[in-house]
């Protein structure tokens, strides 16, 4: 599971839309309320030796992605869930801010995803690309299955 420093929910595939390509990325309450598949990730090194990696969701095994398909690239964009793993805007990169946060920052745009906070913390809230590494929304934790009982796994 990977949670949100700021609100502390945790990045979600929106499911009431179905399963599928373009679904939204949102955050949501974790554990208290029930691990769900679709709050949980797994992530993998793009190749060996490279710096990036790809954030597949486990209920439907779709990409966290920058929706890039009205242009690239805007501080605003939002996180959706894509097909193509090989697509540079499908590919992320992890900087280790310590205290067990990261900034997980798009390969493309070089924006962080970053919780859309503007309305409040709630769930449901948009997942987007911001340009403020340091802003509690757009940091995160890396939650271990252990701990969350849940099925992120770092591969």
């Amino acid at each position: 599971m990977i949670a949100n420093a700021k609100s502390g929910k945790y990045l979600n595939e929106d499911v009431d839309s179905g399963l599928g390509v373009n679904n939204k990325v949102q955050v949501w309450d974790g554990p208290s309320t029930g691990i769900v598949q679709e709050s949980q990730w797994d992530v993998a090194a793009d190749a060996t030796g490279s710096s990036t990696l790809t954030i597949r969701n486990v209920r439907s095994l779709l990409y966290l992605n920058e929706d890039v398909s009205s242009g690239c690239c805007s501080a605003g964009d939002h996180a959706r869930l894509w097909n193509d793993d090989l697509a540079t805007e499908t590919k992320w990169m992890v900087s280790d801010l310590g205290n067990g946060l990261h900034c997980i920052q798009n390969a493309r745009s070089h924006y962080y995803l970053n919780e859309d906070v503007s309305q409040g913390v709630a769930n449901g809230n948009q997942v987007q690309v911001w340009s403020d590494c340091l802003a509690p929304e757009s940091q995160w934790s890396f939650i271990s299955p252990s701990a969350a009982n849940a099925s992120l796994v770092m591969v």
